[in-house]
């Protein structure tokens, strides 16, 4: 509860955290709480509430002015692969794509009946330059607005998607009908549909379906900035988009979709340069163009774009958005993690702003650590040589025996490439927030061995959890990726190559991550007990000199609590009890990995995989 009073501003931003915290019973049962009535109305808004059956053959049970259940009808499960196909559902990676609400039109969205639906979809599919006039005009006689949701699917699913040579002729039909509420629904479909394969799992390995995206990008530009209408921050944050991309490893999906979008300002009067808001975008894609190492499919993209605008790709100042957004987001939690008190309303400590001890100031300011491919310390080869696992390739590496030489040096190469920047920021927040709590919780502990160990404990267990997850799924998405490319340009069949590259990534996953929590656990704890060293020689010297315990006063007397704070939980000057200090040996039963969850012993340590690595 303390915990949840600390930072009441920012519950709203974290609705899983919220769903998954309610289910405890105490926390769902406290009903003065002025935080957890704020979790419950989060989770009661959350939750979806079935309608009554509509007046359709969608049955979505819509409200009026609201978007069919796209799960209900057979227009939104094609919509969910755009032509069938393998697109699925990922996780939400891309949030900075967000359509508008639906407009109120004071009934239901429904389907047309079935005569109707095929007399618009035969005008459609008969459409040309020379009966615009006239196919416009069957259309208009029996598509109503409270059709416009399921034609806009139609236009943008079946259409905009798959027959870029065609969306001139489209755009001018739809504006032939002469509808604002229609274009609303066009344009709300199209960003529905982008945030779909932005972040569907298929479209990083499917070029089918990045070659969808590519296609709803040069229309979603084409309906707005080639008319020099603007496209809203709030519907589409193209450098939020980038650096989304950047940060998941997914710029092979983001990239040539902000390209095609910003291609279409070629033809606007207002969007060219120097317009602001475009120089903006264009600054964070010489960045990534200068310093991320892309492949050659994505700087081809860019420079594709760059010409569309004539603009020269090497006269763009870079920005720096993208390593500053990196270390400004770890600083602010940091930060805000430093400044809350136990009882969320006074007592703050800042990171930086401690209270100088008798042997120099205790807390001195963290920098996150920054590292390149070259200070790994891991033995990246000798540990794949030792560890790595063949069963996918078996066949093809006994009958090619140079070709494991090089997956060994292709995934050395992706390790170095990927975890450096993952394993700094795991570093960066685990002694952050190991030194602030260590330092609160053991201002009455007088034994350097207890506060040595609970430092120790905590800093690596948290830095190896976060380097693992933080890295998995680039490494996860790279490597397979690289390996396919590899393989395929070695004459292996694509689909073969597929499955190769699959199996490698399975078998070797986990061996990748494990370098990363190796590394990030040895740097966490020699960091850890640097930041500590003065709080460890207070305790030891001054029971050397005087004889008597050693208790930081100044920061136990900073400390300050809800009112009906329990008692067995306040910081005490007679050392922690067992029960205290078991809070810290649970941080040795974090599991970093799968395997560890499903073959965890209650009550035994998880042992990082890291520690694998050395034997």
């Amino acid at each position: 509860m303390a915990a949840l009073e600390g930072f009441p501003e920012r519950i709203e931003q974290l609705p899983i955290f919220c769903t998954g915290i309610y289910v405890i019973p105490t926390i769902r049962q406290n009903t003065t709480s002025p935080v957890i009535r704020l979790i419950h109305s989060i989770v009661s808004s959350s939750v979806p509430h079935p309608g009554a059956a509509g007046e359709s053959g969608t049955g979505t049970g819509s409200r009026p002015g609201s978007v069919p259940d796209r799960s209900a009808s057979v227009v939104n499960q094609s919509r969910r692969s755009l032509d069938g196909g393998s697109a699925t559902p990922g996780t939400q990676l891309f949030r900075s794509v967000q359509p508008s609400a639906m407009p109120d039109i004071g009934e239901p969205f429904v389907e047309p009946r079935e005569d109707a639906k095929d007399k618009i979809q035969f005008a459609v599919n008969n459409l040309s330059q020379s009966n615009l006039e006239e196919k416009t005009k069957e259309v208009a006689k029996v598509l109503q607005p409270k059709h416009y949701a399921w034609f806009s699917q139609d236009i943008i699913v079946k259409r905009a998607s798959q027959e870029p040579n065609y969306h001139s002729l489209y755009q001018q039909f739809v504006d032939a009908l002469e509808s604002p509420l229609l274009n609303k629904c066009i344009l709300r479909e199209t960003l529905s549909s982008v945030a779909l394969l932005l972040n569907a799992e298929s479209t990083t390995s499917s070029s089918r379906d990045r070659g969808y995206l590519k296609n709803l990008g040069a229309w979603l530009g084409g309906i707005t900035l080639a008319r020099n209408q603007p496209i809203l921050r709030e519907n589409v944050s193209f450098k939020d988009l980038l650096c989304e991309g950047f940060e998941g490893g997914r710029l092979l999906v983001a990239i040539p979709f902000v390209c095609k979008v910003l291609e279409q300002a070629g033809r606007s009067t207002i969007f060219h340069s120097p317009n602001p808001w475009l120089m903006s975008i264009m600054g964070v894609l010489a960045e990534l163009y200068v310093t991320a190492n892309l492949k050659l499919n994505l700087t081809f993209e860019i420079e594709v774009l760059c010409k569309a605008l004539n603009l020269d790709v090497k006269e763009i100042v870079p920005t720096t958005l993208l390593s500053s957004k990196a270390r400004g987001a770890v600083d602010s939690l940091t930060m805000d993690m430093a400044q809350v008190s136990i009882g969320g309303n006074g007592g703050r400590m800042s990171v930086g702003a401690g209270t100088p001890g008798p042997y120099g100031p205790s807390n001195s300011v963290i920098q996150m650590p920054t590292l390149t491919g070259n200070d790994i310390n891991v033995d990246i080869l000798g540990v794949l040589a030792q560890h790595a696992l063949f069963q996918a390739a078996d066949a093809l590496f006994t009958q090619q025996p140079t070709m494991k030489k090089v997956f060994y040096m292709l995934m050395e190469r992706m390790i170095r490439e990927i975890i450096p920047i993952h394993v700094a920021r795991s570093i960066y927040v685990a002694v952050s927030c190991t030194r602030d709590t260590i330092q609160k919780d053991f201002c009455g502990e007088p034994n350097e061995e207890h506060v040595h160990r609970a430092a120790q404990v905590m800093a690596r267990g948290l830095a190896g959890a976060l380097a693992v997850s933080l890295c998995r799924e680039q490494l996860k998405n790279k490597l397979y990726l690289t390996m396919r490319e590899f393989l395929i340009g070695h004459s292996i069949p694509e689909q073969t190559a597929n499955n190769i590259a699959v199996g490698l990534v399975a078998d070797n996953l986990d061996l990748a991550c494990a370098i990363a929590e190796k590394e990030s656990i040895e740097r966490a704890s020699i960091q850890i007990d640097t930041l500590l060293s003065d709080a460890y020689i207070a305790r030891k010297r001054t029971r050397e000199r005087t004889g008597q315990p050693y208790y930081d006063i100044a920061r136990y007397g900073r400390l300050v609590y809800p009112q009906d704070f329990p008692d067995v939980l306040k910081v005490r000057l007679n050392g922690l009890q067992p029960g205290h200090l078991r809070v810290y040996e649970e941080f040795t039963q974090i599991p970093h990995f799968f395997s560890q969850i499903h073959n965890a012993v209650p009550g035994v340590a998880a042992a990082p995989m890291a520690s694998a690595l050395s034997q």
